[in-house]
């Protein structure tokens, strides 16, 4: 609490801050309601002061999180196109080894055929010989 004294207004009750207070008399003005007032104020703006600073504790806690988990994404990304790009020179690999096997393939039935052929022309030729022997046999023994 605070003690003023009443300005002179010429007279009791002529309308100063206090109307019923005597000119010149000490009065205790009741300042603690402003205080109180304020000082709730304040306190209001400390508590949000605080909070904003725990959001912001909170925040560059999951930025740091977030960072490292962004930097653990990345290597994995990495490894996983390296992986991507040995699979793909495997599959690359394979692939010529099928066209190589494929044209092998052809080449060995083309061979086939050609021998096939070939045999059967012996076969032909190695029987046609035996009949003539046999016929040539029979003729003999029946002369």
């Amino acid at each position: 609490m605070q003690t003023l004294m009443v300005p002179p207004t010429g007279g009791r009750g002529g309308g100063g801050s206090n109307p019923g207070a005597v000119a010149g008399t000490k009065v205790k003005v009741c300042a603690d309601t402003d205080h109180a007032r304020m000082a709730q104020e304040v306190t209001a703006m400390f508590q949000e002061l605080r909070s904003l600073v725990e959001r912001h504790a909170e925040l560059h806690a999951d930025r740091g999180r977030l960072e490292a988990q962004i930097e653990a994404d990345a290597e994995y990304r990495a490894r996983l196109e390296m992986d991507v790009a040995g699979v793909r020179s495997e599959l690359d690999q394979e692939c010529a080894r099928s066209a190589d096997l494929k044209a092998e393939a052809g080449h060995q039935a083309r061979e086939i055929d050609r021998l096939s052929i070939e045999l059967e022309q012996a076969r032909r030729t190695w029987l046609q010989k035996i009949i003539k022997k046999n016929m040539a046999i029979t003729f003999v023994v029946k002369i």
